[in-house]
């Protein structure tokens, strides 16, 4: 894991000022959402991408430390932990035998989201997603907190240096929030209503019900990770009589 500086911002990103001031102060999440804002305007930028994905790799890694590693199998969660929408489906996949892992790979949130939420269901601290039009004072400084192992960490990386000219001077506004326009597919749409039922069969111990849905789900997306994961435990379940 190695943590993003200043100097591996490319000099040419339209919004390099803004991301070196946050990579500088450990707002590794709001320079993100900076950057995928940056994305949104001009979404074939090498550049904003490759700074997007040092700063997400980092971030999964730093979230994955916090939580003791990703073969640690997650525990009870604590009475004070978070009841966001993110927090509820997460803690769905909290079956006491399950280890971080296993939920990220799981979890249709995504890998660096899924850390984020497990991250504040354990600490009782949200960890807002990049994504989210409110930026809580948790983010700020989150990593700080971090137990320090007495290792030093290695050299941050460096990027290209090349790619688009700063299109303005002038900083963004900061009342304009950052929000993600998805546009969701009738298929998207059943895909992901028929994987909540499966999710929600499976924690109810329906196992029958799980695998009609989590199979649908395949035939929807074949090869789709998370699907694989979840209909492989509901047919296991199933077949030792749960």
């Amino acid at each position: 894991m190695t943590e993003p500086e200043s100097r591996a911002i490319p000099k040419s990103l339209p919004v390099r000022e803004e991301v070196v001031r946050l990579v500088r102060e450990k707002r590794y999440e709001e320079a993100l959402a900076v950057l995928y804002r940056a994305r949104s305007e001009s979404p074939g930028d090498r550049e904003l991408q490759t700074s997007i994905e040092r700063i997400k790799e980092f971030l999964a890694g730093a979230y994955a430390k916090r939580l003791g590693g990703l073969d640690q199998v997650a525990g009870p969660i604590p009475v004070s932990a978070g009841r966001s929408p993110d927090a509820l489906l997460v803690a769905r996949y909290i079956d006491g035998a399950s280890t971080f892992d296993d939920i990220v790979q799981m979890c249709p949130l995504g890998r660096l989201r899924t850390l984020q939420v497990l991250v504040g269901l354990y600490t009782g601290r949200e960890v807002a997603s990049p994504f989210s039009e409110r930026a809580p004072a948790s983010w700020r400084r989150t990593l700080d907190t971090m137990p320090s192992e007495g290792v030093m960490e290695p050299p941050p990386p460096t990027v290209p240096e090349r790619g688009l000219e700063r299109r303005s001077h002038e900083p963004p506004p900061d009342s304009a929030p950052f929000k993600l326009q998805v546009v969701e597919s009738e298929e998207d749409r059943r895909y992901r209503e028929a994987f909540a039922r499966g999710t929600a069969a499976f924690v109810q111990r329906r196992f029958n019900d799980a695998v009609d849905a989590f199979e649908a789900c395949a035939r929807m997306r074949p090869g789709d990770n998370a699907v694989a994961v979840m209909l492989r435990r509901a047919l296991r379940d199933r077949d030792l009589g749960g």
